[in-house]
């Protein structure tokens, strides 16, 4: 099955990509190769990968650049939504939050 996992440069997405099980075939994605908060993105890259899953381990963690708790809650929770919303073409999704 062919896995996509979003916050591949993050220390879970990373260590979710570094050992996957032998059945997966991996398409592991930095914030560089994919910003979640972009719904067109997301779409293009579920489309170009075709997975089978969807892992987004993507998180903000710069705790202290944060203006408020409410940029780590945006990013964090909701352009994870967009990243459900957008695999709804039959993927199946994990939100992984740590």
């Amino acid at each position: 099955m062919k896995i996509l996992i979003t916050g591949a440069g993050g220390l879970l997405g990373e260590a979710l990509a570094a050992r996957p099980p032998e059945q997966w075939e991996v398409v592991a994605l930095t914030r560089e190769e994919l910003d979640i908060s972009s719904a067109g993105t997301v779409r293009e890259a579920l489309e170009r990968h075709r997975p089978g899953l969807v892992i987004n381990a993507a998180a903000f963690t710069d705790v202290d650049g944060a203006d408020s708790a409410l940029v780590s809650i945006k990013i964090t929770v909701l352009e994870s939504s967009g990243v459900l919303q957008s695999s709804t073409d039959g993927s199946n999704y994990a939100n992984v939050v740590a």
